[in-house]
């Protein structure tokens, strides 16, 4: 079974290095091999005692570096997850979510309650660049693929945009609506994006970069309240969504 060693635990972010698999869950950390038949926990030892951290997203960077996403602050692993280290930058702060560029995996940037985070070199050191956003929590946040200087943020109030790396936010207009947006999507030419509104349902698509956005058909779609999209790599047409109901493909117009 695909949840062999998980023991009911909640999944939460997923990363991939190589052909390990690595599960951010409600209590620690998973990795499983290629050629394993279960999950196996990975000790996150801070102090001399398991943490048991809740896992609120997960970054797998080269050389078998992990970061870790936590409502206590970041975690970083420079060995695969056998050893950790609680990073000084927002520590005791809630992390929500953390991107990595496409083009440059030395270049982080973390979204937490005290504000959003930069780093240069793979999350060994960090800057704050822009305080939080008031009365605003972050979910996920995603770099637009051809240009690494503008991210995206789905947040509990809208959707938002930063064109210099997190130093200053605007909130994204055109038709999309200033409520709950939790999942997002860009394919890889950076001309469409999803996002998928949990409040009142629906996904939203933009073919022009995020200008103009419209609420797509979501046809058989059991329940349109999505929490996480992603495309398939092979197919970018082709868009996958997460609700209360399980996870289920889209196919395109």
């Amino acid at each position: 079974l695909l949840s062999e060693g998980l023991d009911g635990r909640q999944v939460l972010p997923l990363a991939l290095a190589g052909e390990t698999i690595f599960a951010g869950t409600d209590d620690g950390i998973f990795s499983r091999g290629p050629d394993a038949t279960a999950w196996s926990r990975l000790p996150t030892l801070l102090g001399g005692r398991e943490a048991h951290p809740r896992v609120t997203d997960l970054l797998a960077l080269p050389a078998g570096r992990l970061l870790a996403a936590t409502p206590k602050g970041l975690l970083r692993s420079p060995d695969e997850g056998l050893t950790w280290t609680q990073l000084a930058a927002g520590k005791g702060h809630a992390v929500h979510s953390i991107a990595a560029s496409p083009d440059d995996s030395a270049l982080v940037v973390a979204a937490t309650a005290s504000g959003f985070l930069r780093s240069k070199d793979g999350g060994s050191t960090w800057e704050q660049t822009s305080p939080s956003l008031p009365g605003v929590t972050p979910h996920v946040l995603v770099f637009m693929p051809t240009d690494t200087r503008v991210l995206l943020a789905t947040t509990t109030a809208g959707l938002f945009r930063t064109k210099d790396q997190g130093d200053t936010w605007r909130r994204v207009t055109g038709g999309i609506p200033y409520s709950d947006l939790t999942g997002i999507a860009v394919s890889p030419d950076g001309r469409t994006i999803y996002a998928s509104d949990f409040d009142w349902g629906g996904i939203f698509r933009s073919v022009d970069g995020g200008v103009k956005w419209e609420r797509m058909r979501t046809g058989d779609l059991p329940s349109d309240r999505v929490w996480a999209l992603g495309l398939d790599p092979e197919a970018p047409a082709r868009v996958l969504a997460t609700s209360a109901s399980g996870m289920h493909l889209l196919l395109p117009p």
